[in-house]
């Protein structure tokens, strides 16, 4: 990284005391592994980073697409205490002793769970007639969400949701993830979640931030998609990895537009761990 661009990191932040982070195509490398590289090469490298922030006492907060029950399982692994789920629908303290939910602008009867209103209002079947054999559902992963559905596919967002709001259906977003692993019929497939449009991963880091009481400068983000992305204007600095800049001609815009931004000489995991790395050199942890 351009001596510059440390100059620049080091002006924005104070220690840290929270690092937001995706998972899938961030921290972990192929196959969601902590010790694989993006070439398939062991390595502990990845592993080290998280240890060193924790030992620094930061609070490793994963904001992923992945549902509460699976990222606790990850956090218990890792030593995580605290996440945001399904695309910042729902915020989740303390291995799940606290649930903030993440959603307004969605009348739910009780005991409704948020998939059951998307379902039932209709807006998958919006979806699915305006983008035929281009999107379905996630299967398996797609069967355990409560608060979005879970797609795969390649489809253009904007249309998508252009297609919600000429229905009366304003209240929902068709959301971006970024670029997955291969399937069959998708050879270059996108993670979507349709979900409520007052969701995010940078409202969920918002909220959080006025839970917790945090400032901005004591706050880092990383990730890889566009709507990781989204964080940046919450936090001191947002790195991304390499890889979704490859993937993804937004990201890369992003990345060169934003002042807070900036892009990763390494992909996936050992980006993170780069991430660590240039975080401990300029004494912000």
């Amino acid at each position: 990284m351009r001596t510059e661009n440390l100059e620049e990191i080091e002006r924005r932040l104070t220690r840290i005391k929270v690092i937001y982070t995706d998972i899938d195509g961030t921290l972990v490398g192929p196959g969601g592994s902590l010790f694989t590289d993006p070439d398939g090469t062991l390595t502990l490298k990845m592993a080290r980073a998280v240890l060193k922030a924790l030992e620094a006492g930061i609070d490793v907060f994963m904001v992923s697409g992945r549902t509460g029950e699976r990222l606790k399982t990850i956090a218990r692994i890792l030593g995580f205490r605290n996440y945001a789920a399904e695309l910042g629908s729902e915020i989740i303290y303390d291995l799940g002793s606290k649930v903030i939910h993440n959603i307004k602008d969605i009348d739910l009867k009780k005991g409704q769970q948020p998939l059951d209103w998307i379902k039932e209002r209709g807006a998958l079947d919006l979806i699915f007639e305006e983008f035929p054999g281009k999107i379905r559902y996630h299967t398996p992963f797609s069967e355990t969400c409560q608060n979005s559905a879970l797609l795969i596919g390649n489809v253009e967002v904007k249309r998508a949701n252009q297609i919600l709001t000429e229905h009366g259906l304003a209240a929902l977003r068709l959301a971006d993830n970024g670029l997955i692993s291969p399937v069959p019929d998708f050879p270059h497939p996108h993670c979507y979640h349709l979900l409520p449009a007052s969701a995010g991963k940078r409202s969920a880091v918002k909220k959080d931030k006025e839970i917790r009481g945090l400032r901005t400068e004591e706050l880092v983000g990383i990730g890889e998609s566009i709507e990781d992305i989204e964080i940046s204007s919450e936090v001191g600095i947002y790195f991304v990895v390499r890889n979704g800049a490859e993937e993804d001609a937004r990201v890369m815009r992003t990345a060169n537009e934003q002042k807070n931004v900036f892009l990763l000489d390494y992909r996936m995991g050992l980006a993170w761990a780069e991430a660590i790395d240039i975080l401990e050199r300029l004494g912000k942890i």
